[in-house]
């Protein structure tokens, strides 16, 4: 998926896309008003799982060093989709 969003929207982003480094298998999609990268926090949160072998610490790294960064106008949308 990103490599269809940079092909579709790289030249719309005025400061470029931001993505997060290791997740490309979380996105889920493009915010079309502010051209930032969608997310999926379970997702996430399953792909450092497996990296680490213990869910807790993949979600409290995740909560402290993914979720609350901010890193500009582009920083990521981080989607809460456990309820779907």
């Amino acid at each position: 998926m990103k490599k269809k969003i940079i092909e579709t929207y790289e030249h719309y982003a005025e400061n470029g896309l931001t993505f997060a480094d290791g997740l490309d298998a979380a996105i889920i999609g493009i915010e079309q008003d502010t051209y930032r990268i969608v997310y999926s926090r379970k997702k996430v949160i399953k792909i450092l799982t497996k990296e680490t072998g213990n869910r807790f610490e993949a979600i409290e790294y995740a909560e402290f060093n993914i979720f609350d960064v901010y890193v500009g106008e582009q920083t990521p949308i981080w989607v809460d989709d456990d309820f779907l």
